[in-house]
């Protein structure tokens, strides 16, 4: 590892190393749907080349307003295999904070949820000229829009045109250099407002790489269980930690099913961020514990778990409880002294 300069060819060497083994697994109704880094690399593909067929050129960017999923991540990678530049925002944000973020930065696309999140874009893209095309996140079909389309549409007509524009995709991602910029971070800063952090593929796969040393604990093919549903920062960053060290890894889309499934695959590593963690405490204490101890609190997270990766040092009460329980906090801070 650590050969690889541009997230195009990480994608394509981790592809190559993995091929059919299992890279992601999914709650799918009562059971789990396996998928392979074949799979990986065919979906980002197919939403590269359904980009690439509307137009989308090196350096024009997408605005990302949805929780952190699958689906998110094959947009990014796609995006980045384009030579094109991903921003996210929370689909929460005020419409008016939404269209200041995409007029500033001209986004070509934004990809969104559906119901009330759509209604909020359809509410802005009229006041952004150079806007084409707003992708929904939803298997449901949609109504009959030129400027909307659904994402497993989306994914339906990639498919098909990634036969026809394989050789132009591949070429697309050998001509990315390290410094061709990758991602653009919007982030609250000191004096109320935001701030907007640049970051290039080399500047990701370097922060990528000092991570990874701290996760050697892991293994190259290690389990994994994520639950990391908002749009925030380190999210994003565990997405590129996953595929960096080939690590499979079994994902929670909500917190019902955090709490579900965590009893259900028994996890010896999470990701969460800290805020996640004092969400699992608040739940062992609203079942009834005063005090929840180390067993509890293992028990509640399936019993076998020894390690949890979070983006900043729990407080001294949280860290000793999870000490008590024999877990392990690593703090990955490599991409919040990015965005400083």
């Amino acid at each position: 590892m650590g050969t690889e300069k541009t997230i195009a060819q990480l994608l394509a060497s981790r592809v190559k190393r993995y091929g059919s083994r299992m890279a992601f697994q999914v709650k799918d109704g009562w059971s789990w749907k396996q998928l392979t880094w074949l799979d990986l690399d065919h979906d980002v593909k197919s939403t590269a080349a359904f980009l690439m067929s509307m137009g989308f050129e090196r350096g024009d960017r997408v605005l990302v307003l949805y929780p952190n999923r699958k689906e998110v991540l094959w947009t990014e990678f796609a995006v980045s295999l384009l030579g094109g530049v991903s921003i996210s925002l929370s689909e929460e944000d005020l419409p008016e904070y939404i269209e200041e973020v995409a007029r500033r930065w001209g986004v070509k696309l934004i990809f969104s949820g559906d119901g009330e999140h759509l209604e909020k874009i359809k509410e802005v893209s009229s006041r952004l000229p150079e806007l084409k095309k707003i992708v929904v996140y939803t298997a449901e079909p949609i109504r009959a829009d030129g400027g909307v389309v659904a994402f497993s549409t989306l994914m339906k007509l990639g498919s098909v045109k990634r036969r026809s524009l394989g050789d132009e995709l591949n070429l697309f991602a050998q001509g990315i250099e390290p410094g061709f910029e990758a991602s653009i971070f919007i982030h609250p800063n000191g004096n109320g407002g935001v701030s907007a952090t640049r970051l290039t593929h080399g500047d990701l796969l370097a922060a990528i790489e000092e991570a990874s040393e701290k996760l050697s604990f892991l293994g190259e093919g290690g389990q994994a269980f994520s639950h990391l549903p908002s749009a925030c920062p380190f999210s994003r960053f565990v997405n590129y930690i996953v595929i960096y060290m080939g690590l499979r890894v079994s994902v929670a889309e909500t917190r019902e099913d955090f709490y579900e499934d965590v009893l259900e695959l028994k996890p010896t590593v999470i990701f969460k961020t800290k805020r996640g963690l004092k969400d699992v405490v608040s739940t062992i204490l609203l079942n009834g514990h005063a005090e929840p101890s180390g067993v509890e609190l293992k028990r509640a997270l399936g019993g076998r778990v020894a390690h949890i990766v979070t983006d900043f040092e729990p407080g001294e009460d949280l860290l000793a409880l999870f000490t008590k329980a024999g877990i392990t906090i690593t703090v990955l801070g490599e991409f919040a002294a990015l965005l400083d």
